[in-house]
């Protein structure tokens, strides 16, 4: 756990820390902190995490969503963009990663090594503002989030 754990941290707080280098944004003025990663789940959660370690402020509104696999970072994009709509004058920070720590595959099966391949260690931060300020100095503008459910159907359901 401490090994997975200490993944999380290189991963979240080296994109974070590059993030805020980037665009001169301080830990201290995001509104709404949103983090997703689908196997790792502890508990402090990796939201409460970045907080603690960021020293963010106390009413900051902070998500962590797991279980969701490859569509979370679109989810947590569509929940941040939902956010901001609620919360003028806000700063978004969308943290998306995976831990492969407790999940890799140490075997001699070939036709479980795939997974190995496939995911390896990584994660991104991007800043979402509603500011009319950052306007011009914005790289892109978020123009439609568009999502669909197919949860309800069994067969997709169990797909997976």
């Amino acid at each position: 756990m401490s090994e997975a754990r200490t993944e999380a941290e290189v991963v979240m707080f080296g994109a974070l820390d590059s993030l805020f280098e980037k665009t001169g944004i301080k830990p201290a003025e995001i509104g709404i902190l949103i983090v997703n990663c689908s196997l790792f789940n502890p508990t402090p959660s990796l939201s409460a995490m970045i907080v603690n370690h960021y020293k963010m402020k106390e009413d900051i509104k902070s998500y962590n969503l797991g279980g969701m696999g490859c569509s979370a970072g679109l989810i947590s994009v569509d929940l941040a963009n939902n956010l901001l709509k609620a919360n003028p004058n806000s700063y978004a920070v969308v943290v998306s990663t995976e831990n492969i720590t407790l999940n890799w595959y140490f075997g001699n099966d070939r036709s479980m090594l795939l997974c190995n391949c496939l995911f390896q260690m990584g994660g991104a931060a991007i800043l979402l503002s509603n500011r009319r300020q950052d306007r011009s100095k914005s790289k892109y503008k978020l123009v439609n989030v568009i999502r669909t459910h197919k949860g309800s159907n069994d067969k997709n359901y169990n797909c997976v």
